[in-house]
């Protein structure tokens, strides 16, 4: 080769083990809502940006950021601004309650303030990006608000109402389906109302305080949500035990001098679907009273078992994907089959699935429809879901070039 042809390359090769904080997914989600203001939570938490803001045709701008423990949560929307806010108390909540990270969706919505959760243009702007975080456990803490937190205040029980009512069924079909759970604080004086009535069977758990009146003073105002989301939050694993009776931690709460002239929440009224936190003594620890949620029938779905459901549902949905593109044969359908299994054995192994009658492993059975028509892979699979004894049927579509359906039926 002639020395002119000849060119000299310089090849420098790193190898750097990539930052996974902001790319993983998240466990716990907090819905938020905010005017549009100079300034921004994604100019004063850099590293906690996981998505940059993009404006809406309507004005409207989300901020995506995620929070740990090892960050100063000051800068996060609170009680003592022109915009009084549960964020940033709920961020730290969930953290103390176990939650190893916390995800705040925040809508910038022009005129917005923070409790108008229920505004149309809310709504839609915070639901793009929920549904890009499956398997989540969401909460919404500043739906009760303005929090009655000073003498002459009181909570406006029709104002939480109608935003109970509308953020639970606006947000219900990206709770289903993307796997996830959302819990909302619900006080007893709303729940005392047609409120629960109007949310039955949507993937929504309730929750209040219970306790006496210097502990409710001293944390009533909090979001009981909020802390039960964090305990939910603190392990990604298949297997979700029951939290009740479970202890949190709460810290001291807000100094309380006397008791009178401040508005404290009442004592729980009864309601089954109403789930409670009991705060023991002075409230710096509470003892989780129930986990009922309100998915259809009412009263038949404890979190633990949903969770459950969802996660087995959301494992076969991403193992049906993978055979999107494979040709339509006997052979594929018993590779879908065999991918089902392996998807389904650490739930078996964990004591969660057995077979349809309660005993040995769950049935899988897999088919080639070669219609001209519709083409398809199907599998069906028969279980148990166990120790809460629930018959779990799932049949599984692959429509070539098509995403994969999964029916549940349980």
């Amino acid at each position: 080769m002639a020395a002119s042809d000849q060119t000299a390359v310089s090849v420098r090769v790193g190898v750097r083990r990539p930052s996974t904080q902001q790319t993983a997914l998240p466990r716990m989600v907090v819905l938020g809502v905010g005017p549009r203001t100079r300034k921004w939570l994604s100019d004063a938490y850099p590293s906690a940006v996981v998505k940059r803001p993009e404006r809406r045709a309507n004005g409207a701008v989300v901020e995506h950021l995620r929070f740990g423990h090892r960050q100063d949560l000051r800068g996060l929307p609170g009680l003592g601004t022109r915009f009084p806010s549960m964020i940033r108390d709920s961020v730290g909540l969930a953290l103390a309650a176990g939650a190893t990270s916390v995800d705040l969706l925040l809508a910038r919505v022009p005129g917005a303030r923070p409790w108008e959760l229920d505004r149309p243009e809310v709504l839609d702007v915070l639901t793009a990006p929920l549904s890009t975080l499956p398997g989540t456990v969401v909460t919404v803490p500043d739906i009760a608000g303005p929090v009655p937190v000073g003498p002459g205040m009181a909570l406006d029980v029709p104002g939480v109402a109608r935003r109970l009512v509308r953020v639970a069924h606006h947000l219900n079909p990206t709770l289903q389906e993307r796997w996830q759970l959302c819990l909302l604080d619900c006080p007893p004086e709303v729940a005392s109302g047609t409120v629960l009535s109007q949310v039955a069977g949507t993937d929504v758990a309730l929750w209040s305080w219970a306790g006496e009146g210097a502990a409710l003073a001293r944390q009533g105002w909090r979001s009981a949500a909020a802390a039960v989301a964090g305990l939910l939050s603190r392990r990604d694993d298949i297997v979700f035990h029951g939290k009740t009776r479970r202890r949190i931690e709460l810290g001291a709460g807000r100094s309380v001098r006397r008791l009178s002239g401040i508005p404290q929440p009442t004592r729980p009224s009864g309601e089954a679907c109403l789930n409670a936190l009991q705060l023991d003594g002075l409230g710096d620890v509470a003892t989780v009273l129930g986990e009922t949620t309100l998915r259809a029938p009412v009263g038949g779905w404890d979190i633990a078992t949903l969770r459950t459901v969802k996660l087995i549902h959301r494992r076969i949905r991403l193992a049906a994907d993978e055979f999107v593109f494979r040709p339509v044969t006997s052979a594929e359908s018993l590779a879908l089959a065999a991918a089902l299994d392996i998807v389904l054995r650490p739930f078996v192994q964990a004591g969660l699935l057995a077979g349809p009658g309660g005993e040995g492993t769950p049935t899988i059975r897999g088919t080639a429809d070669r219609d001209p028509t519709t083409p398809s892979l199907i599998a069906e699979v028969g279980a148990t879901v166990r120790p809460w004894a629930r018959r779990l049927d799932v049949r599984v579509g692959v429509d070539p070039g098509r995403s994969a359906t999964v029916e549940v039926r349980v």
